[in-house]
């Protein structure tokens, strides 16, 4: 029998939905955003859900259900994706548990 990952799957395949409809210029790893202006995937998921702190990493970590660890290396602006990269990231994080 397979272990359940101790993730908000649902969140996380929702978000990943969503970024995979994004336009490239909507996305970016090296932006929270504000405005009108490109976000990343904390950014996005604060803007979702209407989280008005766009820097929130311990917001976002926690409606994921990821470590902390994990969520500084997922919202890191090193990771140069694009939104259906990131979008793909999540849902592996989804089906694993694991970033």
């Amino acid at each position: 029998m397979l272990h359940k990952p101790d993730v908000n799957v649902d969140r996380i395949m929702a978000l990943a939905d969503f970024l995979d409809g994004l336009e490239g210029e909507r996305f970016s790893m090296r932006q929270w955003g504000a405005g009108g202006e490109p976000r990343c995937i904390c950014g996005w998921l604060c803007e979702n859900d209407a989280h008005f702190r766009h820097d929130d990493v311990e917001y976002a970590r926690k409606v994921l259900g990821i470590s902390y660890t994990s969520a500084c290396a997922l919202f890191g602006p090193e990771n140069d994706w694009t939104a259906q990269q990131a979008a793909s990231v999540l849902r592996r994080i989804a089906v694993t548990g694991e970033y």
